[in-house]
């Protein structure tokens, strides 16, 4: 707790000017508006005083004005808690609100002390201030540990394994689900369902994490490097259909490279950063030519493409939940599909290819794929929340695009007409001879100022462990990687702290 607040109090005959001093002084981010009594009647923070002075309202004016303006905003409400309330729990409303700082009343709504989020969170956590993206844990995610622990199902078997998996695929639209220990081997997986061999090529997005390239050489087939498109920032379906139609041959009722003259197989479009690719022209050139189409879509659950959600959009769909994406089990992904076939194959080689569990009879390679029902169980109260979390995904983009659309050099992160991102990670472009510095720059800057902030990959067709590989364009990708910048956008990033990045990027501008 704060040991002494006296200096965040201030009163509603003050002026803006002298909230905006007190704010300074107190280096906390917040004043709280009292009475003679010290009953909280409003707090302010840098956040309504930077909104203020861009509607216009002046630093003499007194504190009312600015009360009065907070009236119409969705957070003129202050966030308090009672003075006995536990600290977990006081963790979890800052969460669940978005706020750093609750201060503390007594039962006649007077302030006895102030809390902040600094004070709950352990040092590791703090080693960055803001940092780019953590889970959201406000569910029964501690209610279905305890029931793992309680019934000593904790290993790959348990009944929330079959829960999560049913929940995954109805959320998506599709048949089936199975779940997989991580977003990688869902793609490896994928990959040996659908029959693609050793030799076997695969077009892919050049501009991803290296995950799915991985994958394709985990099951001997080669990488074909796809070009980004530049309007949405992924797989570019012309480059797709250029490739097939004008460099392949469709020999024997197959179609093969000319160059390599190897088999085309499939194809795995990468929704990057959460927005769909353009999937109809890449599903009508994979048609043409009797192509599986694998979604990568680990980063894009919840997000839709003409209405329709990722991960049922191809034949196999596959889903990661890894630690910093919209829901986590810690680890963990998902393989959806509607073909049975394709499922129990899929759940035959996760599991050791197991076609004797008694006398441990083996007649192909399989793999430890499988999901723990621990991990199941965090999935299924993620779950439960996802619809709020991509409400606040969403929020958190607005606010970005509505505060830095206007920045010089600056170009916001794009959203089609026919998708629905859920802006899993939220990326700007930094042009450096407009904004006066370039990303690599800005992300230094951010950091001095505890600010957390990420480059987009490097392209696969720059990565010395893909040298190899084939690559159809690549100039897109190359400028993407070089101006982008993705910035702090949690699923409960405090109001405050997303007004601290903004802020951080507006003074930047020379």
């Amino acid at each position: 707790m704060v040991a002494d607040f006296s200096n965040l109090f201030i009163g509603l005959e003050n002026s803006i000017r002298e909230a905006a001093l007190a704010l300074d002084r107190s280096a906390r981010g917040i004043v709280l508006v009292v009475d003679e009594e010290r009953t909280l009647l409003n707090t302010i923070t840098d956040g309504d005083i930077r909104r203020a002075m861009l509607a216009g309202v002046n630093l003499a004016s007194p504190i009312t004005a600015l009360l009065q303006r907070k009236e119409d905003s969705p957070y003129r409400i202050p966030v308090t808690a009672p003075a006995d309330t536990e600290r977990s729990l006081l963790l979890k409303i800052m969460q669940e609100r978005n706020v750093r700082q609750i201060p503390l009343l007594d039962e006649k709504g007077r302030v006895v002390d102030l809390v902040t989020l600094p004070e709950l969170l352990p040092d590791e956590v703090l080693s960055v201030v803001i940092p780019l993206s953590v889970p959201l844990f406000s569910g029964n995610e501690w209610k279905y540990l305890k029931e793992c622990l309680d019934s000593n199902w904790v290993s790959s078997a348990g009944p929330f394994v079959d829960r999560f998996e049913r929940m995954v695929a109805d959320y998506a639209g599709t048949q089936h689900g199975v779940a997989i220990v991580n977003g990688t081997a869902a793609l490896h997986t994928a990959l040996l369902i659908a029959g693609v061999e050793p030799d076997d090529e695969v077009l892919v997005s050049t501009l991803t994490f290296i995950a799915p390239v991985n994958t394709i050489r985990y099951a001997g087939a080669w990488p074909v490097l796809i070009d980004a498109e530049p309007a949405h920032w992924q797989m570019d379906p012309q480059r797709v259909a250029d490739f097939l139609d004008n460099e392949c041959r469709w020999q024997n009722h197959e179609l093969r490279n000319k160059a390599t003259g190897r088999r085309v197989k499939a194809i795995m479009p990468v929704h990057i950063l959460g927005h769909p690719c353009d999937m109809d022209p890449i599903l009508a050139a994979a048609r043409k030519y009797d192509l599986i189409v694998i979604e990568d879509a680990t980063e894009s659950l919840g997000s839709e493409y003409k209405g329709r959600k990722t991960g049922r959009l191809g034949d196999i769909g596959c889903f990661s939940f890894n630690g910093n994406k919209i829901i986590t089990t810690g680890g963990g992904g998902m393989i959806v599909t509607d073909d049975a076939k394709w499922t129990a194959k899929a759940k035959y080689l996760s599991t050791q290819a197991k076609d004797d569990p008694i006398e441990y009879v083996h007649n192909e390679i399989g793999f430890n794929y499988r999901l723990t029902n621990i991990q199941a169980a965090l999935g299924c109260a993620q779950m439960e929340q996802l619809n709020e979390t991509l409400s606040k995904k969403r929020a958190i983009a607005d606010r970005y695009g509505s505060a830095l659309g206007d920045v010089p050099g600056v170009s916001l992160m794009p959203q089609a007409s026919w998708a629905n991102s859920n802006f899993w990670m939220y990326t700007v472009l930094i042009d450096a001879a407009i904004y006066g510095e370039n990303s690599r720059a800005l992300l230094k800057r951010l950091a001095k100022q505890d600010i957390q902030s990420r480059p987009l990959w490097q392209p696969m067709h720059q990565s010395p462990a893909c040298r190899d590989f084939q690559v159809r364009g690549g100039e897109v990708a190359d400028l993407l990687h070089r101006d982008g910048l993705t910035l702090p956008c949690s699923a409960g990033l405090p109001l405050d702290d997303q007004d601290r990045v903004i802020d951080a990027i507006q003074a930047g501008v020379h």
